[in-house]
C-alpha cells in the first residue's frame, strides 16, 4: 500500500520511540565535534524549521553527525562530492496551492505538502570548506546564568516565575509558573529544563500564542500540549546552548505513542505549534548573547 509523508515521517518517529527513548534529545554535552547542534542548509545557512528541525535532529543524534550542514543530492553533485551507497533523508516544503469551489466558483487556497531529500555533509567526500555546516554554525556563547534565564523568562513573557512545593506546573488561569526551589533539582541542567518546558507551556496562554489544541486532539489534548513543551524546551535548550537534560518519563512516551498511531499527521501539528512557541519567547528573551541567533532566525525557512 502506498505511503504518503505523513505516514512516513511518523511511522519513522514512532519507531524510534518504540526503543523508549525521545529521539529529539541528545545525551551529550554541547561541544562535541560538531559544536552547537542545530541542522541548517550547507548552501544558504538557513535553519531548518519545523518538523524538519525535528527529523533532521533526530537523524544527527541518531546516526551520530558530527556535521550540521545538510544538502540535496543535486547540490552535492554540483559541488563535486561523493555520496555513493548514502541514504537521504526525507524532508518537507510547504507548496501553496489554488482551486476552485465547484459550487461557488470562488478560487481558494491551502498548503500542500511536498518531500524532498537531503544528505549530512558527513555522508558526503570531498572539498567541503566552502559550505556552510562541515564545522557548525556560528551560534552565541551558551547560556550558563541559570538566574539570567529566570529573569530573562519572566520580564519576556510578562508572567512571575514561583518557587516552592514539588511539583512544576505552568498555571493558566492566574498567568504564573511555579518551580520547585532550585537546590530540589538534581542538577542546574534539570531546572533550566523544567523553565523551559513551563515556559512553553505559558506561550500557549491566550494573549500569547494562543494556542487551542482541543477541537484537533479531543481528550488527547493533555498529551499534545505535554509533546509541544516538550519540543519546545528542547529546541530552546539547543538553541541557547544549554546542556540537555535527557531524564525519560515513560508515560509520557506512551501518551505521545498514542496521539501519533492516532492521528499521523499529530506530530506536523505539535511540532509547527513548537516552533511558533519557540520564536515567541526568543523574540521576547532578553538575552545580549543572542544577537547572533537573531541573524540566523530571521533567515530561516
Amino acid at each position: 500500500m502506498k505511503t504518503d509523508i505523513y505516514d512516513r515521517i511518523t511511522g519513522k518517529l514512532i519507531e524510534l520511540l518504540e526503543t523508549g527513548v525521545m529521539p529529539w534529545r541528545r545525551d551529550w554535552k554541547l561541544g562535541n565535534g560538531g559544536g552547537f547542534g542545530m541542522p541548517h542548509n550547507a548552501i544558504s545557512n538557513r535553519a531548518y524549521r519545523g518538523i524538519n528541525l525535528m527529523v533532521l535532529l533526530c537523524e544527527q543524534q541518531f546516526h551520530g553527525y558530527t556535521s550540521t550542514g545538510w544538502i540535496t543530492p543535486k547540490k552535492a553533485i554540483e559541488n563535486e562530492l561523493d555520496f555513493k551507497g548514502q541514504k537521504t533523508t526525507e524532508v518537507i516544503f510547504w507548496k501553496r496551492m489554488s482551486r476552485k469551489d465547484k459550487t461557488t466558483g470562488e478560487d481558494s487556497t491551502f498548503m500542500f505538502a511536498r518531500s524532498y531529500r537531503v544528505l549530512n555533509l558527513d555522508q558526503c567526500k570531498g572539498d567541503k570548506s566552502k559550505l556552510k555546516g562541515h564545522k557548525a554554525l556560528e551560534m552565541p556563547p551558551a547560556l550558563e546564568d541559570t538566574d539570567a534565564l529566570i529573569t530573562a523568562i519572566e520580564s519576556g513573557l510578562e508572567i512571575e516565575v514561583k518557587h516552592g512545593g514539588d511539583q512544576a506546573f505552568y498555571q493558566p488561569a492566574n498567568d504564573f509558573i511555579m518551580l520547585p526551589p532550585k537546590d530540589a533539582f538534581k542538577s542546574d541542567t534539570g531546572y533550566r529544563a523544567t523553565a523551559l518546558h513551563e515556559a512553553t507551556h505559558a506561550t500557549g496562554h491566550k494573549s500569547r500564542c494562543d494556542r487551542t489544541l482541543r477541537g484537533r486532539f479531543g481528550t488527547e489534548a493533555y498529551a499534545a500540549e505535554e509533546l509541544i513543551a516538550e519540543l519546545g524546551s528542547c529546541f530552546l535548550q539547543e538553541t541557547l546552548q544549554i546542556e540537555m537534560d535527557v531524564e525519560n518519563h515513560a508515560s509520557y512516551l506512551q501518551n505521545w505513542l498514542k496521539v501519533l498511531k492516532d492521528d499521523k499527521r499529530a506530530i506536523f501539528t505539535a511540532a509547527s505549534a513548537a516552533q511558533k512557541a519557540v520564536d515567541y519567547l526568543l523574540d521576547r528573551l532578553d538575552i545580549k548573547e543572542m544577537e547572533t541567533y537573531d541573524t540566523v532566525k530571521k533567515e530561516a525557512a
